[in-house]
């Protein structure tokens, strides 16, 4: 899963006077960071039966076209990651509808949270996962565009 505590290597890291490219599964809105990422489901079924990434949430659903989501988050300010938050995401195909869920905290992995989903290949979607952090009654919204290849 994706482990936000790790900054990824920029263009001046490397000695290259380049500008890093800008993630488009990560923003910042509201205060929050967010960091959106998929894994085909096909991927997590290689891992031994027992392990956490095979009975997460219920188990691996079986069939074509799942993945899993897993959406990381952190305080803008200090970089703390953000648990206990309620986070939902909607899948928007736009012009034919949409899906939501509640995403579910991860067994693995600091202020990530997960579930799965299906989605088609060669589609694209529109993705908005909506945070209420605890102790908190506003709701931050990230919206990301996001592709099956």
């Amino acid at each position: 899963m994706f482990n936000p505590t790790v900054a990824p290597a920029t263009g001046a890291a490397k000695g290259a006077a380049t500008p890093a490219r800008a993630d488009p599964n990560h923003k910042t809105v509201g205060g929050v960071e967010f960091f959106l990422g998929f894994m085909p489901a096909e991927a997590l079924r290689s891992f031994p039966r027992d392990s956490v990434e095979r009975t997460m949430h219920g188990g691996v659903p079986s069939g074509p076209g799942y993945y899993h989501v897993n959406v990381s988050l952190l305080d803008a300010k200090n970089r703390a990651p953000i648990n206990d938050a309620t986070v939902e995401i909607r899948i928007e195909q736009p012009g034919f509808g949409s899906t939501s869920k509640t995403l579910e905290p991860m067994a693995v992995g600091a202020a990530s949270y997960g579930d799965y989903v299906k989605l088609q290949k060669k589609t694209s979607y529109l993705i908005t996962v909506r945070v209420q952090t605890p102790g908190s009654t506003r709701t931050v919204e990230a919206k990301f565009d996001h592709r099956v290849e």
